[in-house]
């Protein structure tokens, strides 16, 4: 079994494809397999995926009969892996030639961490860069309460989901959660565990363009995204899952309530998202129960209020206040 498994997810990307396949097939750490998991793609990914796995064994191609949304296609493909390290690599970002070999070396020199991640620089839908972020996350921080408190927070755009982690971590939390923002509930999952080492080059670059996942949820548009309904109220939603996480973490007491009073931190930096979020999630529900007439006759929307209570209930940490 190679040492490192890679999942490739990947739905219609086909402008970026053989760009990515490239970067890994150059990697200096070579004993790696890719798992291309497409998700029912309708251009050219499948012949591009499958051209390079009969070229190169390491490589191989699933497909989904449906579409089952990113997370559940990001979920699926690390399944598919046993390998002892494993990445997630995104199909329109580039990866230095000794990103992966630099990261393994890493989590080598250090048993303690969960996890290893380079710098990143970022590139125009050219390649060309556009330079090199600078968020303050502490990854490696010896305090799970000050790694949990940073990578909560809206501060980072979660670009360490694409480094190497120890699969029996990964296999420790949820995995990546059918709503947006649910990378940042992995992370936060992750930090409670152990340190993620970081090799200070930007080796990995994320490329920022109009048709990745990330810039159309900016507006609004996540269609792509998950199969199942999104919840309401998304940034309690988020909290609660936050709260979940600490709850069934594997902690001793005085660090569970080191990273309670992180938790409780967070909200307090974010009341008028919390408003904000309660507000549309009221509304939605409100539109549920606007009468539709079928034949003549006026009938009620639903359990349009009720869902949404509950939703909103299931969300909020019990005894903080809220």
């Amino acid at each position: 079994m190679p040492r490192l498994g890679i999942g490739l997810p990947v739905y219609n990307g086909e402008r970026y494809l053989s760009s990515v396949l490239d970067c890994l097939r150059r990697q200096t750490f070579a004993d790696f397999e890719v798992t291309i998991c497409d998700n029912a793609s309708t251009d050219g990914t499948a012949r591009i995926a499958r051209e390079v796995a009969a070229e190169d064994p390491r490589f191989r191609y699933v497909r989904n009969e449906t579409n089952i949304g990113a997370p559940g296609n990001f979920n699926r493909v690390f399944q598919l892996s046993r390998a002892e390290l494993y990445a997630w690599v995104a199909a329109d970002d580039e990866y230095d030639p000794a990103y992966f070999q630099r990261c393994v070396e890493l989590l080598d020199q250090r048993p303690d961490a969960i996890g290893a991640f380079t710098k990143v620089r970022l590139i125009d839908e050219h390649g060309a860069p556009v330079g090199v972020p600078d968020e303050l996350i502490r990854l490696d921080d010896p305090d799970p309460a000050v790694r949990f408190g940073d990578l909560a927070s809206f501060r980072h755009s979660c670009f360490s989901v694409f480094g190497v982690y120890r699969r029996a971590a990964l296999a420790r939390t949820r995995g990546l959660l059918p709503f947006w923002n649910a990378d940042r509930v992995l992370l936060a999952e992750l930090a409670l565990q152990g340190p993620v080492v970081v090799y200070p080059a930007p080796l990995y670059r994320n490329r920022q363009h109009t048709g990745r996942l990330t810039s159309r949820a900016a507006r609004r548009d996540i269609r792509d995204y998950s199969s199942e309904r999104a919840p309401r109220a998304l940034t309690w939603h988020y909290a609660g899952q936050l709260w979940k996480a600490i709850q069934s973490a594997d902690l001793d007491e005085a660090q569970r309530r080191r990273i309670q009073r992180a938790f409780a931190g967070w909200t307090a930096r974010h009341p008028g998202k919390l408003a904000r979020s309660a507000m549309r999630g009221a509304l939605e529900s409100a539109r549920d129960l606007r009468p539709v007439r079928r034949g003549g006759a006026a009938i009620s929307g639903g359990m349009g209020l009720s869902w949404a209570t509950l939703e909103l209930a299931s969300a909020l940490p019990s005894g903080l206040g809220f």
